[in-house]
């Protein structure tokens, strides 16, 4: 018999657009698979829950206000609606991020409700490292109290688990960022043409770089691109294209002559499949990238900084590359020069999702 469980997110789920979306997305998809009730509390639109899920039997969308930036670690709307949804006696609240945990852990110890903590970064490190010393104080008083109450706790990469392990004294559950295999796949010469008629892109060879433009650690990436990779790229070969999409892209004024501001996309993957070559010259933040395992999942090659590529068990051979940023343009320009075809993009795309693909991640969750 499946069990009665809530998930909750202090941020949009839908439409996907990002990584913390695709996860909690992905949550949602596998635990509603496996015959559990969900009831999902986010601030999502109900015209957007609906498009992505369809209004599966058993998932139950509700939606709170969060009008203010305060409203991320108390929420009034919130606490409401869950005390009034509480008397279902849900078996798990699973809380994304630990921002709410004030707010939603108070509730559900009233209640003896068990709580699961899914931490999609260490929080209060990735302000540290991205320099914001005060709001890491501030996150980790949050994060401190969610990990210590919480049940249970679910991490992305190694190093997390091994962070929490130590600072905590408890064992956390591995549950890695995963790759989406029915919309994430290679496409065969023909199709890709296809693609780059639908964009209108005639450029010879492709680089993309995509990601959540609302978050620090993307804006950084994109003005490294700017400022430092397209110009020296541009002198190499000025055929490459670079092209830059996400949440929070604009389509506008190209900022130089090889780059392509596409904008805001809900099928980034037609994007990455006629990509020749994704990009992630990421220097802070924290948890797995999405965008590389998506990039590898649709069979196109990756190059990324040490710090992009963290927490992620994936080899040269299988398609990602490790590089500093100033050797980027020229490793872009060696990368492109070397042939990738149609089976060496479905070989790049069967070595990552034996490793991160839906199923084999999600199946971790099977102990609540």
């Amino acid at each position: 018999m499946g069990k009665n469980i809530f998930l909750i997110s202090p941020h949009p789920v839908y439409p996907v657009l990002d990584g913390a979306s695709r996860r909690i997305d992905g949550f949602c998809r596998y635990l509603s698979l496996q015959n559990h009730r969900i009831t999902l509390f986010s601030p999502s639109s109900v015209s957007h829950f609906a498009k992505n899920t369809g209004f599966a039997a058993n998932i139950e969308y509700v939606n709170f206000e969060a009008k203010y930036k305060i409203n991320y670690f108390f929420n009034p709307s919130l606490a409401r609606l869950l005390k009034n949804r509480i008397a279902s006696k849900p078996d798990w609240i699973i809380l994304n991020f630990p921002y709410l945990a004030k707010t939603v852990l108070s509730i559900a110890q009233r209640y003896s409700v068990p709580v699961h903590l899914d931490e999609h970064n260490i929080e209060s490190l990735r302000f540290k490292e991205m320099g914001r010393p005060l709001v890491s104080l501030f996150v980790d008083f949050f994060e401190s109290y969610a990990i210590r109450k919480s049940k249970s706790i679910s991490v992305t990469s190694v190093l997390d688990y091994e962070y929490i392990k130590k600072r905590f004294s408890c064992e956390p559950v591995l549950i890695e960022n995963f790759i989406d295999t029915d919309k994430f796949f290679p496409v065969n010469s023909e199709k890709k043409r296809e693609l780059k008629n639908k964009f209108g892109v005639d450029a010879g060879k492709i680089v993309l770089y995509f990601g959540n433009f609302t978050n620090i650690s993307t804006q950084e990436a994109y003005k490294i691109i700017c400022q430092q990779i397209s110009s020296d790229l541009f002198d190499i070969n000025p055929q490459i294209k670079i092209l830059i999409a996400g949440r929070g892209v604009k389509s506008c004024k190209n900022p130089s002559k090889n780059i392509i501001m596409v904008g805001e996309l809900e099928k980034i993957e037609e994007l990455i499949q006629i990509a020749d070559l994704v990009i992630v010259p990421i220097v802070s933040g924290g948890g797995t990238r999405f965008k590389i395992l998506e990039a590898l999942g649709c069979g196109v090659q990756v190059l990324s900084t040490p710090k992009g590529a963290e927490g992620l068990n994936i080899g040269d051979d299988e398609g990602l590359r490790i590089s500093s940023i100033q050797d980027f343009p020229k490793k872009i320009s060696d990368f492109l020069n070397t042939v990738s075809d149609d089976s060496r993009r479905e070989f790049i795309s069967s070595k990552v999702n034996s490793k991160y693909g839906f199923d084999n991640v999600f199946k971790k969750l099977d102990f609540l």
